[in-house]
């Protein structure tokens, strides 16, 4: 794990200084925010927190990927969030003085900037407009885990693992006009427990994904042909389900 130079990563320049509550500040919040955090980049497989530490900060990623997971007594994985550019980790168990029901770790190499638990509680009492936005936040985040419990119970698999594809873009990589290339994506087995189902389905997904033209598979890359086809595939739910909400 590295510190990254400060002069490198100021909030003004950085990425995600649009994407959420503790990035959008101005003026003396924003400078309170400098003072305190670091920036650490993480290689890939390298953890941030793990279940049952206690939080002792907030966590705001920078650039990359990380996976939210918990390890059931049996050994299995199961991970409920695959986080990029601007999510926050770590900030429901700090705000409740809890540990960490969960681990997260990089996925790829990856920079956060970390922001100590008490400069965040500070923050959030002096400035109430953050305070609002974390709120929304919460909810938000709430909501979406409802989502993925329902996706899970009900959703098509082809779904989870379009928007999974997705999810793994990186659009700032690429070349303009360029077909945008997974080149360095989890292994398939890790990729099939991020979507909770098993790497037999899932490589069965990829495949009817190649036979309909959408994506090409290479050794260790994924080419996406039909993006706009995926994004039609990705929005497909359980007719049940619909109807019942």
């Amino acid at each position: 794990m590295t510190i990254v130079s400060e002069a490198v990563c100021c909030c003004a320049a950085c990425p995600a200084r649009d994407s959420g509550p503790f990035c959008r500040v101005t003026g003396k919040a924003r400078q309170r925010i400098e003072q305190v955090k670091s920036t650490r980049t993480y290689r890939q497989g390298e953890h941030v927190f793990t279940a049952g530490e206690r939080p002792g900060a907030s966590f705001v990623v920078r650039t990359g990927r990380f996976k939210v997971y918990r390890t059931w007594a049996c050994g299995q994985e199961h991970v409920i969030r695959l986080v990029g550019t601007g999510a926050i980790l770590g900030y429901r168990p700090m705000l409740a003085d809890a540990p960490y029901l969960a681990s997260a770790e990089a996925v790829e190499a990856s920079t956060l900037c970390i922001l100590p638990a008490q400069a965040v509680l500070e923050l959030l009492r002096d400035v109430p407009g953050m305070a609002f936005e974390l709120l929304l936040k919460l909810a938000k985040d709430s909501r979406a885990s409802e989502n993925l419990v329902m996706d899970l119970l009900h959703g098509e698999v082809r779904a989870r693992a379009a928007r999974l594809l997705l999810l793994l873009l990186d659009d700032g990589k690429r070349a303009p006009g360029s077909e945008p290339v997974l080149s360095h994506c989890p292994r398939r087995q890790e990729m099939a427990r991020m979507i909770g189902t098993t790497p037999e389905t899932f490589s069965r997904v990829l495949r009817g994904f190649v036979e309909t033209g959408m994506i090409s598979l290479s050794r260790g890359s994924i080419r996406i042909h039909e993006r706009d086809l995926l994004h039609k595939v990705s929005e497909e739910r359980c007719t049940e389900w619909l109807e019942g909400n």
